[in-house]
């Protein structure tokens, strides 16, 4: 507000709290400083919808889950968090908020503001140079934190591909090794096989020679004889 009501004395007078050698001087004020009325009826929606919120009474079956130790879950589930709290702050900043209740229905309206000063809960009025400085910031801080996130998800995707590559390189070694092992014992086999063709030769090529030797000798006696 740009006058001299602080925000105290207009909440105390809200909710009926203020002194009663004030309390006259407030309303005539009121009725004629436009800003104080917007402000006025502000706080007065504000306690309406205090009042119409009601507490729920908690199930009769609670149950109480084990909280996480995954460190990486609440790692991930902070930034998202913090994503959409920036993305709110942004878009509550950008804009003129304002809520409204009635007939059980709660509305939220944001529209753009084209007034050269925006004020703060305390009183003091906030320039349109440090709104726009305020806004730059909060953009800022949304931009570092979707860096932040697109920076994890990509370390989180090449400690994948490199876990999925470790793995198929094992299993190739592994395919290497086991057909090494394969080939060198069907190599010992035919070395075997070759090995038991080549006696049997060897067996069969003496016995001839023997025969041979034999027959020979019996033609040399033959001759000898005669």
């Amino acid at each position: 507000m740009s006058c001299d009501l602080s925000v105290e004395d207009l909440v105390a007078y809200v909710h009926g709290e203020v002194e009663p050698s004030r309390k006259g001087a407030i309303t005539a004020h009121l009725e004629q400083c436009l800003a104080c009325q917007g402000s006025y009826q502000e706080l007065q929606q504000t306690r309406r919808l205090l009042a119409a919120w009601t507490d729920e009474e908690p199930s009769a079956k609670l149950v109480f889950l084990p909280p996480r130790s995954s460190v990486r879950h609440w790692k991930k589930l902070g930034w998202r968090l913090s994503l959409a709290a920036a993305a709110s702050l942004v878009i509550l900043a950008l804009g003129h908020s304002q809520i409204e209740y009635g007939h059980g229905q709660l509305r939220l309206q944001l529209s753009l503001s084209d007034t050269p000063a925006v004020q703060d809960s305390l009183g003091t009025p906030l320039t349109r140079a440090e709104f726009l400085q305020a806004q730059i910031q909060l953009a800022a801080m949304v931009q570092q934190a979707v860096q932040t996130v697109q920076s994890q998800q990509r370390q989180n995707l090449e400690q994948a591909l490199q876990i999925s590559q470790t793995q198929q390189r094992r299993q190739l070694e592994q395919a290497l090794t086991s057909f090494a092992v394969e080939l060198d014992k069907q190599r010992q086999e035919d070395l075997q096989a070759v090995s038991q063709g080549l006696q049997v030769i060897d067996w069969s090529t003496a016995d001839r020679f023997t025969r041979t030797e034999g027959l020979l000798q019996q033609l040399l006696i033959t001759a000898v004889d005669q």
